[in-house]
């Protein structure tokens, strides 16, 4: 379960890269940082609480229901489902950007290595394929999620052990060569934050499937700690490793950057960790959107036939 949390909320630093292109090194390590403290910690507890007092596999729609009723709580689900929806249209594209840095001979920019009706057909196929798989067994989900972990984060965590000899601790509080006011991208850099550390709420369709409430909080309780680690370990470390500009992180950094650090064998290991971690964080995401789907139809916020069984 508290790996569920973690690729329900996180799936490792994949993703990052436009905070750090956004506000610059300290203001990318800072804000995951208050981020965290901040918006992670609390929606964690309230979810731990609401989620134990009140398991229901439609989660925060019947919190909501409970304190305004059944229009709020159709609402809440509504826009909860469009977040998802949103959500898991990135990954497939997180992916293929990672494929194009480990394929690129010519810098970080590599746009051109696919034409577009072939990024469409890859993009469409990664989801229906996914989809499908979910469709077909949702506890596999549960089951794989704990070796997608494991190799999911292990190159980070060789990429960490072998940056620290390189890491300069001074590059952590370097500031845009523009200014605070002038060289920082304020809304990319807030919603990616956001994005990276929101959706803990996502995690209360998972109340029902619980033995005690003990576990349900205590998983949550971890997996805040996976998600920590999972970010600031890695980004500290690579901020410090490297003497990167601002402009350079592009989506799939990492790939180039561990390729710099310890060589091209580990920027190959990131991309096959970002393909299950992709794969992960999509299957979560779909699997706590159908418990919501059918928790709001057994509680009559939507029409039972719209419910994935």
């Amino acid at each position: 379960l508290s790996v569920l949390v973690f690729y329900t909320v996180s799936g490792g630093p994949f993703g990052v890269e436009e905070s750090v292109r956004s506000g610059g090194s300290c203001l990318a390590l800072f804000g995951f940082i208050s981020m965290f403290c901040c918006w992670s910690i609390p929606e964690a507890w309230m979810t731990a609480e609401l989620g134990a007092a009140i398991p229901c596999a439609s989660g925060s729609v019947a919190w909501v229901e409970k304190a305004w009723g059944p229009f709020a709580a159709w609402m809440t689900g509504y826009l909860s489902w469009i977040s998802g929806v949103t959500d898991n249209a990135l990954y497939p594209a997180l992916f293929l950007a990672y494929v194009e840095q480990a394929m690129s001979v010519e810098g970080p920019k590599s746009d051109t290595i696919f034409n577009p009706w072939l990024r469409f057909t890859f993009q469409a196929g990664f989801v229906c394929i996914l989809a499908f798989i979910n469709w077909i067994g949702l506890r596999a989900v549960g089951d794989v999620s704990l070796g997608s972990c494991a190799l999911t984060m292990s190159p980070f965590a060789v990429l960490s052990l072998v940056g620290m000899t390189q890491c300069q601790p001074s590059r952590w509080f370097e500031l845009p060569s523009a200014g605070v006011l002038k060289g920082v991208r304020w809304r990319p850099l807030l919603n990616n934050l956001f994005w990276n550390l929101n959706s803990f709420d996502s995690v209360a369709s998972f109340s029902t499937d619980v033995e005690s409430h003990q576990i349900y909080v205590h998983s949550i309780c971890l997996g805040l700690v996976l998600i920590f680690a999972g970010y600031v370990f890695p980004l500290a470390i690579v901020l410090g490793a490297t003497d990167a500009s601002q402009d350079d992180w592009v989506d799939g950094y990492f790939v180039k950057v561990a390729s710099e650090i310890a060589g091209p064998w580990l920027g190959r290991w990131l991309v096959v960790a970002s393909a299950v971690s992709n794969v992960s964080l999509f299957q979560a995401d779909f699997s706590t959107a159908i418990l919501q789907m059918q928790g709001m139809a057994e509680r009559g916020n939507i029409p039972k036939i719209l419910s994935l069984k």
